[in-house]
């Protein structure tokens, strides 16, 4: 998506922390810069969504996985990221913020939040991603992961091509899984499993785990894709009954009178969304795009930002 200049206005900001001291600094550090300005936690905005109106930035502090928690949590609250103000990642000591517009530290904090107040800033759109299934919506950040192993499945990917709006077969391929992945998760899970870094911030790219000799990963556009799954082999066996049984009672659990029937459900296929699983036992998913404001407070250059892309400690080395 692309970038736009926003007007700036403080007046009042919210601040997504699940730390209380955290949530203290962050606002002491705010109105060190503007006195002014009014701070509001991000658990009263999911209370009370009429403060959206007056909010003019969200500030999340951590790492990205603090960034991906707080826009879920917003969709599942009000069914949609439509209001959503721009996000500002605030990146934590220790904390991985591939994402990261400001730091922490006191000086650096300040420094960042003057730019923003003076204007020095874009608001840049970047793709999240909806997974519907059985009439339930889903959100993701980083990727949406339709997932069968141990089992081997036959996996069918559809988009919607031309003017008619249709599906279009793009591939069929034997694996353990497949995952559409954002490009703000292209440096994690789909990296692991030989996807790409993505610098083109409204691609997709579609990731076979475990896939067969012919399978192949593709960048798409953003554009509505169909994946069907198809189980060819099960793992559910007496000796995998007996050892899940066998493990109940390590645990002080009664045997599972159900066990056959568990096994299946977790042995099946799943849905997980930014790394946790939310659905079991699905055969059709469809996906598609949204976009979610970030601000970002410098342009980088292409390899600027495939080297803030790389690993913490290769960018460090290389600076």
């Amino acid at each position: 998506m692309g970038s736009v200049q926003m007007d700036t206005c403080l007046d009042v900001v919210c601040i997504s922390t699940r730390e209380c001291f955290v949530y203290q600094k962050v606002e002491q550090l705010i109105k060190e810069v503007c006195p002014n300005t009014r701070c509001v936690h991000f658990e009263d905005l999911l209370q009370d969504l009429s403060l959206i109106e007056q909010i003019s930035f969200i500030f999340t502090v951590g790492g990205d996985g603090t960034v991906a928690w707080a826009i879920d949590s917003f969709f599942k609250k009000f069914g949609s990221v439509d209001k959503l103000k721009p996000v500002v990642p605030v990146i934590q000591a220790s904390s991985v913020g591939y994402l990261k517009q400001l730091d922490l530290d006191d000086e650096k904090f300040k420094a960042g939040l003057r730019r923003i107040v003076e204007g020095k800033f874009v608001v840049r759109h970047r793709t999240v991603l909806q997974a519907e299934v059985e009439g339930q919506r889903f959100l993701a950040v980083n990727e949406v992961f339709l997932h069968c192993e141990p089992h081997l499945g036959k996996f069918k990917v559809a988009m919607v091509d031309g003017p008619d709006g249709e599906f279009k077969p793009l591939t069929e391929v034997y694996a353990d899984g497949a995952m559409v992945v954002t490009s703000i998760g292209s440096t994690g899970w789909g990296l692991s499993h030989h996807g790409l870094i993505s610098l083109n911030e409204d691609a997709l790219e579609l990731v076979f785990v475990g896939g067969s000799n012919s399978s192949a990963n593709f960048i798409l556009p953003r554009k509505r894709i169909k994946i069907s799954l198809d189980l060819k082999n099960s793992s559910v066996t007496p000796g995998s009954v007996t050892s899940y049984n066998d493990a109940r009672r390590r645990q002080g659990l009664p045997d599972d009178p159900t066990a056959a029937e568990t096994l299946r459900i977790v042995y099946g296929s799943r849905l997980i969304m930014d790394g946790k699983v939310c659905y079991f036992g699905l055969s059709d998913l469809e996906i598609s795009q949204d976009s979610v404001p970030f601000v970002v407070t410098s342009q980088e250059t292409e390899i600027e930002k495939a080297r803030k892309l790389t690993s913490p400690i290769c960018f460090q080395a290389l600076s």
